[in-house]
């Protein structure tokens, strides 16, 4: 920023305008509007029929301890929360970078059309949805995926690789549960929770990594306590200080506008993959999706994908990328 630049940014109006827009709403995971943390990681699209939220978690993997590197830890697939009862959805998306979240009006055939926004909480363990009632409601359910890798095998080593056990699902009060146990350790469960009202329809979901699975759930059970008890509206007012504290910490203005909004919206999309003492960026960040290299790979998808954490001067996010060389040296 010059010296002769006013300093006064109208920042939801000025961002507002490199808004990712979705007239129809998108039915591939290529195509989905994606929120994350750092840790979890949402990609939101239509999928068999109905709207979805693909879900990740960075720290999903399965431990191996292979010696080769090609099979040990790779990052394992967790599913999707699926907006059941309210088949071909049709209606529009925006992904709001000033306030993180996907927002948008879903219909489904001669039903009154719903509003709905979404989040993936800057700070927390948390993804919030928030329906409006009168439209169709439906049921939000977990749909877990198997917890088997896509990777890459050679033949000669698939001895190496030991099948997870089943995924349990079970209800408890109002909780839904689907609890994976690893065959070598660990295990982690994706938990959601339906709060209604009146007017709305709110659903949290947490994902968490444990131990045992006993652990596991308690580590759920304690992060939706707390989302039932701070509420949705004011744990929006907290995700959304942390992404307003986190745009002026530098700007840029294009005059080619479309590459202005690609800019900004890699902005958003750095600070959704990583956080300072979080996880290495893999190739995948925190939105898996079935592919062929679930891990790190330390090549250009390491090095491109840091770049634009010193050309925008993001040297804050650029930390978890050092920690891990220091940690690992």
């Amino acid at each position: 920023m010059s010296a002769g630049t006013s300093r006064k940014i109208d920042w939801p109006t000025f961002l507002s305008t490199s808004d990712l827009v979705w007239e129809i709403l998108p039915d591939d995971w290529s195509r989905g509007a994606f929120a994350g943390n750092g840790v979890l990681g949402t990609m939101a699209y239509v999928d068999k029929g109905v709207m979805a939220w693909e879900l990740g978690r960075v720290d999903v993997v399965d431990r191996q301890n292979s010696a080769y590197p090609m099979i040990a830890s790779p990052r394992l697939p967790i599913g999707f929360l699926r907006w059941q009862g309210c088949p071909a959805p049709s209606g529009d998306l925006r992904l709001d970078l000033w306030n993180a979240e996907v927002r948008g009006e879903v219909s489904s055939g001669s039903a009154t059309r719903a509003k709905m926004r979404s989040w993936v909480h800057a700070a927390l363990p948390l993804i919030g949805i928030e329906v409006e009632r009168g439209g169709c409601e439906g049921q939000f359910e977990i749909d877990p995926a198997e917890a088997k890798t896509a990777g890459p095998r050679n033949p000669k080593r698939t001895t190496e690789v030991r099948l997870n056990p089943t995924v349990e699902q079970f209800v408890q009060g109002a909780r839904k549960y689907a609890v994976q146990t690893l065959a070598n350790g660990g295990a982690y469960a994706t938990v959601s929770q339906t709060i209604d009202s009146a007017a709305k329809r709110v659903v949290f979901v947490t994902i968490q990594v444990g131990k045992t699975k006993d652990e596991a759930i308690t580590l759920a059970n304690r992060a939706l306590a707390h989302a039932q008890r701070t509420g949705f509206d004011s744990l929006t007012r907290s995700h959304q200080a942390w992404w307003h504290g986190y745009y002026p910490s530098s700007f840029v203005a294009l005059p080619d506008a479309r590459l202005e909004s690609f800019y900004w919206i890699q902005m958003y999309k750095l600070a959704s993959a990583t956080r300072p003492h979080g996880a290495v960026i893999d190739t995948v960040g925190p939105w898996y999706h079935t592919t062929p290299w679930p891990g790190l790979w330390w090549n250009l998808n390491v090095q491109l994908t840091y770049w634009p954490s010193y050309t925008a001067n993001r040297l804050l996010l650029a930390e978890s990328l050092l920690n891990a060389f220091k940690a690992h040296k």
